[in-house]
């Protein structure tokens, strides 16, 4: 481990073993998304609970994305977001908290079939995920090489590719945040890009040579100011470890050899929380140099 940081377990497991996918921050914890099934999970203190299932026709795999986003608590509260690769669609949770979703109605959300048989490979792949203020989708397609938004008022319905898919070309675009109009980018293929731009253009800021499943901005540093960092998947294109990387500060936040019990770093948040793909885990980082 970094002598740079220290990491408490927010979970050492998910309900059933399952797999994890994405995390975002909880008062007193992490919502955690269940990759193997879609449940959202609330991870604290030692111990994982499933507080909510998606709805009819979103149980599944392949959860790998989940963001989520502020709105006033008379509306819907913080609204999460969870979304499948393999059901290609996504299901909401309004005014979570860490006992479930108080907004009840939530549909599962099918992507429109005639965008994904549109795309290269004839279907959807998202993976990382963001909502805007105006609760606008945007995800990046893994197996596609795009940078989607699809429309709340289309209810989700009209999609499109933005003109800075093209800086994705030959990558396997993995990991999702937005700022402001920010995109910020990892790659999941082994040459491990970091990408910063808008919707209509990206530039790299960053190359790791490692598969790079998940990105998040942070101020939990001692300058308290944003900082990029990354989930950085030891043993899938190298033999370095599982780390989690500071890449405005250059430095390993978090350093650990899960090749022995699985790696892969799906979910990575602004509290510096992060899971383990297997076994379904969840841990919190401090970046205390």
């Amino acid at each position: 481990m970094s002598a740079a940081t220290s990491v408490t377990t927010l979970c050492p497991s998910l309900p059933g073993g399952d797999n994890a996918g994405g995390i975002y921050p909880a008062k007193g914890g992490a919502f955690v998304e269940d990759w193997s099934t879609g449940n959202l999970v609330f991870c604290s203190g030692g111990t994982s609970k499933t507080i909510a299932m998606p709805p009819a026709g979103g149980a599944s795999n392949g959860y790998w994305g989940m963001a989520g986003i502020q709105t006033t608590p008379t509306t819907l509260g913080l609204l999460l977001l969870l979304i499948s690769s393999s059901l290609q669609g996504f299901w909401l949770c309004g005014r979570a908290t860490s006992a479930g979703c108080g907004l009840s109605g939530s549909v599962f959300i099918t992507l429109p079939a005639s965008f994904c048989s549109s795309e290269p490979t004839h279907t959807c792949d998202p993976r990382g995920v963001a909502l805007d203020n105006s609760l606008n989708v945007y995800y990046v397609d893994g197996n596609n090489a795009k940078l989607v938004e699809c429309t709340y008022t289309s209810n989700y319905q009209t999609c499109s590719n933005l003109p800075a898919s093209s800086a994705l070309s030959g990558h396997v675009p993995e990991g999702l945040v937005l700022k402001g109009t920010s995109f910020y980018i990892s790659d999941g293929g082994c040459s491990g890009k970091v990408w910063k731009g808008t919707k209509s253009s990206l530039s790299v800021i960053a190359s790791k040579g490692e598969d790079l499943s998940s990105i998040a901005l942070s101020a939990k540093n001692p300058t308290k100011t944003t900082h990029v960092y990354v989930g950085y998947a030891g043993g899938d294109c190298t033999t370095n470890p599982t780390k989690i990387l500071d890449l405005t500060d250059r430095k390993v936040v978090f350093s650990q050899p899960f090749q022995s019990i699985g790696f892969g770093v799906p979910g990575l948040d602004s509290n510096l929380q992060f899971t383990i793909y297997s076994p379904g885990a969840a841990y919190q980082a401090s970046d205390t140099s």
